[in-house]
């Protein structure tokens, strides 16, 4: 308390978050405590640097045992990455470590995801995948039941991904990330790094043609009223399908989009792609005969493309079906199951009433017809 006395006569501007620390510590309220300086770590911008480190060396440590490891774990790590120096963010990260023998597994495999981030900071990409690599079992075995844990270890993954590649590989560490976290733990400038490069790994990464999965998470807002929202618009209007506003877009952007110029084609092929699955998915399941006309014209591409666009998406798995030459149409019998957006549950719940209102009328059809086998 001697800490949270003298904190409280020097820091005048930060008294009454001194004074509510001093009174948790007074009443022994220690999952309280720890959550009132995990956000304090997470939102004020007195408690980073040198005063979060002071926070844990002459605070914290000292009731560090009578706090849930995990979330301890959690503070150390908020703490080390305020730090302008990584020497010190290590130094801290293996004085906590330097108990592990005692500490719960997952705790440790947060510290040590941690460090993970450091080594990469340093370049050092061997740790880096080492400590990643001696981890994989434990994730992939699932065998921790703390979300943090999870999420530790793919916002490790995904960092290194994103400096060593593929982009898509990053994408997908990157949506496993978010799945076991929530924006909320994430601060305002991480949100926004980490919303920049999952829109442009979405749309340069080799093999993605749905974003549905990053749309459904509320990230990509992070880009909202920023320099980096034509990114936002970009993979919004392709997942849609729209080809025109894709086309609009690349005008209106010119100079943001000539930044992603060496992915165009990918990035047009995924436009198209996504425009003919959009389009046979809009359709009733008994009207999956979808004529030439009507791909060219959903596609904007010449008649003379429209099977090169059809044969694209069967090589890729995204459609199955067989092309009639003749009557100029392509039957499709499957489409890639997906994540859905607002407008596409609404698609489904449109098409489900239509259904029902079949089979209502069918089962009237059959009840007038069958009545004389009843008499």
């Amino acid at each position: 308390m001697e800490f949270i006395e003298r904190k409280i006569s020097e820091t005048p501007e930060a008294v009454a978050e001194y004074t509510e620390l001093g009174q948790l510590y007074d009443q022994k309220l220690w999952h309280q405590l720890a959550v009132k300086v995990e956000d304090l770590l997470l939102r004020n911008p007195h408690f980073s640097g040198d005063n979060a480190l002071q926070l844990y060396n002459q605070f914290l440590s000292l009731v560090s045992s009578r706090m849930n490891p995990v979330k301890l774990a959690v503070i150390v790590s908020l703490i080390g990455r305020s730090l302008a120096n990584v020497a010190d963010s290590m130094a801290l990260y293996d004085s906590v470590l330097a108990a592990k023998a005692n500490m719960d597994q997952d705790a440790v495999l947060c510290i040590d995801m941690d460090i993970v981030l450091l080594h990469l900071q340093q370049s050092d990409l061997e740790k880096a995948k080492a400590k990643l690599e001696e981890y994989e079992p434990t994730i992939k075995g699932k065998k921790t039941s703390e979300s943090v844990a999870f999420s530790k270890y793919f916002r490790s993954l995904a960092e290194y991904k994103k400096i060593v590649g593929p982009a898509h590989e990053f994408y997908s560490a990157g949506i496993q990330f978010l799945s076991y976290t929530t924006l909320d733990d994430l601060r305002t400038e991480e949100k926004h790094t980490l919303a920049r490069d999952m829109a442009m790994a979405a749309l340069s990464g080799e093999g993605i043609y749905h974003f549905g999965e990053v749309l459904a998470t509320p990230i990509l807002s992070c880009l909202s009223n920023t320099s980096d929202v034509w990114l936002q618009h970009f993979v919004q209007t392709i997942n849609a399908g729209n080809i025109a506003q894709f086309k609009q877009l690349t005008v209106q952007y010119q100079s943001q989009y000539a930044t992603l110029a060496a992915f165009h084609e990918t990035i047009q092929w995924k436009a198209l792609m996504l425009a003919l699955v959009n389009l046979i998915f809009e359709r009733p399941s008994d009207s999956r005969i979808i004529a030439f006309t009507d791909i060219a014209e959903r596609c904007e591409v010449p008649m003379e493309q429209v099977e090169w666009v059809i044969m694209k998406s069967m090589a890729l798995s995204l459609v199955k079906g067989s092309i009639d030459e003749v009557s100029q149409s392509v039957k499709v019998t499957w489409i890639q199951p997906r994540v859905l957006d607002v407008a596409q549950l609404a698609s489904v719940n449109q098409q489900l009433g239509t259904w029902i209102e079949k089979v209502k009328t069918a089962l009237v059809t059959i009840d007038d017809n069958a009545a004389e086998l009843f008499v």
